[in-house]
C-alpha cells in the first residue's frame, strides 16, 4: 500500500484512481495521519459467481429455535424512537 500526501495526492489524482481502479490501495497522508484510502469498489474486486439456491429448510429450522417477539419490528423501533432521551 502506498502512501501520499493530500497535496500530492492533489497533483496526481487521476492516477491514484487508475491505481486504486487496478486493485492498489494507496493512502492519502495529512499531518503524518492517514485521513483517507483510495480503493477499488468491492464489486470490482470479487469475482463474479454464480447464486446459490436457497436453503429454506436451514432457514426455517434457525427461526423455529427463535424466541417469537411480541412487537412487530415496526413497532419496537417506532418504541426505541420515542422512548429515547434527547
Amino acid at each position: 500500500m502506498d502512501r501520499v500526501t493530500v497535496s500530492d495526492a492533489a497533483s496526481h489524482l487521476e492516477e491514484l484512481v487508475s491505481r486504486a481502479e487496478a486493485g492498489e490501495d494507496v493512502e492519502i497522508v495529512v499531518n503524518g495521519r492517514v485521513a483517507a484510502r483510495l480503493t477499488a469498489p468491492r464489486h470490482r474486486l470479487m469475482a463474479p459467481t454464480d447464486p446459490q439456491p436457497v436453503d429454506w429448510a436451514a432457514i426455517a429450522a434457525a427461526s423455529a429455535t427463535m424466541t417469537r417477539q411480541p412487537d412487530s419490528a415496526g413497532d419496537f423501533f417506532r418504541r426505541l424512537r420515542d422512548d429515547a432521551a434527547y
